[in-house]
């Protein structure tokens, strides 16, 4: 091979001795010492302009649902009247969201998938494969992970 310590020396200087333009910012981070107030008041126009403007288009659907009575409008208007009375429970849906456990819901997931492509192209699923092709050498539970452990008796 070549000796490419000039190459690699050349390039690594223009990092030295480049310029830094302040309008170009390598990092994607933000900087603390620019950071916008939340409490400006361009924030807070822009944020009243944008409720006032969502509270606008939902009282002209509102309306339309009111003057246009059919079947369609009449379900809609009951539904979200419905919806806008309705009190929640947020703190029993938190619960349930942390109740979820990931692993199971990661292994639901591709089992649900594998059986959709199954149903597409008309093929057996991985898991229907390996079971009908294998037989499970042992039919028990497991009691601790694989690895390292510490004796329950002498504590090392």
């Amino acid at each position: 091979m070549g000796n490419y310590n000039t190459q690699y020396e050349s390039y690594y200087s223009k990092f030295n001795t480049r310029k830094v333009n302040n309008n170009y910012n390598r990092y994607p981070y933000k900087d603390s010492t620019k950071s916008k107030n939340m409490f400006s008041v361009k924030f807070i126009t822009r944020r009243l302009m944008r409720d006032l403007i969502g509270v606008l288009i939902l009282t002209v659907i509102i309306l339309f649902c009111k003057i246009f009575v059919n079947p369609y409008t009449t379900r809609f208007y009951s539904y979200s009247k419905e919806v806008v009375n309705v009190n929640y429970d947020y703190y029993a849906i938190f619960e349930k969201v942390k109740a979820i456990k990931f692993s199971e819901l990661n292994d639901y997931t591709v089992d649900a998938i594998e059986s959709f492509k199954a149903k597409i192209t008309g093929v057996q699923t991985l898991k229907e494969q390996t079971q009908e092709d294998y037989v499970n050498p042992v039919s028990s539970i497991i009691l601790a992970p694989y690895g390292e452990s510490i004796d329950s008796v002498s504590k090392v």
